[in-house]
């Protein structure tokens, strides 16, 4: 319990502000050597200065140990709100000038606000010489009063911008992104447009990206939409939006809008570079290119994935993979040279979800190259729960793709994967000629369904049967919509 005490109390300790000692001990120092014995020792006119500077010392050291009694330590411990630090500096500004005059004038018999009043030339040259201090000292008085940010803010002020790390009587201190100080005057400050974003506000990014005219602008803002609203940083609250902008020479702009939690440092550059690589990775998925202000001799040459797909190489890639997957290996091999020719690969970008919780959708997918994470949201808190890791010959999807489930689980990828999409149209026309792979594929559904069970502590166990039945229906209607 005593060891309990003592971490309490080192803990208490470390929140005071530190204590102004150097002053004290210059003061008591001064006290000691300028004693009266000390004094009768120097020169008559020496010994009226040196009490001077005594008594200053000590003045200004009790001033800064009373500020620290009365004032740091007990907002340090949240007895009270912190003044502002602008007000307290001219306070002590002014307190420190008002002893000064006073000693001065007792100690040595000069009356400094006589002598700066009485010479008309000595006001002005002092007038002149300080306004541009004064202009810095009003306004760091006004922003105080008002102020427009406070420290950890990030502002912008003209081509200046960074994050306020200190805020003085005179100036406003910046740190810029590459590390660098920037002490901007107060006057500047007040004067200057300013741009700010608080931590505990939305930081919003926008930007505009042009897309080929032979992108459908309905398909393309959904594209856009689907791939902010899968970024893992960007908000619901306020929600993405996507706008066309304008029918550029040779492209369609599109405006887009998002937010995210909290700023910081490289906050804005780091999400507008998340989203920027999430796009170039969609559009490429799409057969799709950001296109250049160029004439082309000859028509573009049109893929639907990031490899061609049409290539050998590509197609023996597929085939393999699709003889190692479990839930195609009742199919012989011609049917897996047909599925190899229908199905594609897509390849996402890091941090990139894949599939989305809660979202329907046909598409199965298998681990060519790279891993992903497997992620579920608890229902009584909302966190995301990490369930498990997937790599090279992993496969995801094949509720979606059979029974046309919701998805029961996030997939987003962790480094750059590229991975095998097979969808439900695909696998129609096989089914269609073979029927009897109904059972297979029934079989391995259930097993999953029962590996998924165990994970979310859920006991549904459909029968066999029922899960047969909804295959056939869902199939037949696609085949008959077909």
């Amino acid at each position: 319990m005593g060891r309990l005490d003592d971490i309490a109390m080192l803990r208490w300790v470390r929140r005071l502000p530190p204590l102004p000692w150097r002053l004290c001990l210059a003061a008591l120092a001064a006290r000691f050597l300028l004693q009266d014995a000390a004094l009768a020792v120097v020169p008559a006119g020496l010994s009226p200065w040196l009490a001077c500077l005594d008594e200053l010392l000590f003045s200004y050291a009790a001033l800064l140990l009373g500020t620290w009694v009365l004032v740091d330590v007990p907002t340090s411990l949240a007895l009270w709100r912190q003044p502002p630090r602008i007000l307290r500096d001219l306070s002590l500004l002014l307190i420190g000038t008002a002893i000064t005059v006073v000693i001065v004038q007792q100690q040595v018999r000069i009356n400094l606000v006589s002598l700066v009043t009485a010479s008309a030339v000595l006001t002005a040259v002092i007038g002149l010489a300080a306004q541009e201090t004064l202009k810095d000292l009003f306004a760091g008085i006004t922003l105080q009063l008002d102020p427009p940010f406070k420290l950890g803010d990030w502002i912008a002020l003209g081509e200046v911008r960074g994050v306020v790390t200190g805020f003085t009587l005179m100036n406003t201190e910046l740190s810029n992104l590459d590390g660098s100080k920037v002490v901007l005057p107060n006057s500047f400050v007040a004067e200057e447009q300013l741009r700010r974003f608080r931590a505990e506000d939305p930081l919003g990014v926008h930007f505009s990206i042009g897309l080929d005219y032979s992108f459908p602008p309905a398909q393309a803002q959904q594209m856009l939409l689907k791939v902010l609203h899968n970024n893992p940083w960007v908000l619901s609250d306020p929600p993405p939006r996507v706008w066309i902008d304008t029918f550029a020479e040779s492209a369609i702009t599109y405006e887009i809008l998002a937010y995210k939690a909290g700023s910081a440092q490289f906050a804005m550059r780091d999400f507008r570079s998340a989203l920027l690589l999430d796009i170039w990775y969609a559009l490429r998925r799409h057969g799709q290119s950001i296109p250049f202000p160029v004439r082309q001799l000859k028509a573009p040459h049109s893929s639907t994935s990031l490899h061609a797909d049409g290539d050998g190489q590509a197609l023996t890639q597929r085939l393999r993979a699709l003889e190692r997957n479990p839930l195609f290996a009742a199919l012989d091999q011609n049917q897996l040279q047909l599925l190899a020719g229908l199905t594609s690969t897509q390849v996402y970008a890091p941090g990139e979800a894949v599939v989305v919780e809660g979202v329907l959708d046909d598409d199965l997918y298998q681990v060519i190259s790279g891993s992903l994470e497997v992620t579920m949201t608890q229902p009584q808190s909302g966190q995301e729960l990490l369930v498990s890791s997937l790599s090279r010959g992993d496969l995801f999807g094949e509720m979606s793709l059979l029974l046309d489930s919701p998805r029961s689980a996030t997939v987003r990828a962790v480094d750059e994967v590229v991975l095998l999409q097979v969808q439900r149209r695909h696998l129609a026309p096989i089914l269609e000629a073979d029927p009897l792979l109904y059972e297979q594929f029934a079989k391995i559904v259930q097993e999953r369904r029962q590996e998924l069970a165990s994970v979310v502590n859920d006991s549904n166990d459909q029968p066999n049967t029922d899960v047969i039945r909804k295959m056939k229906d869902l199939f037949a209607a696609l085949l008959g919509s077909g």
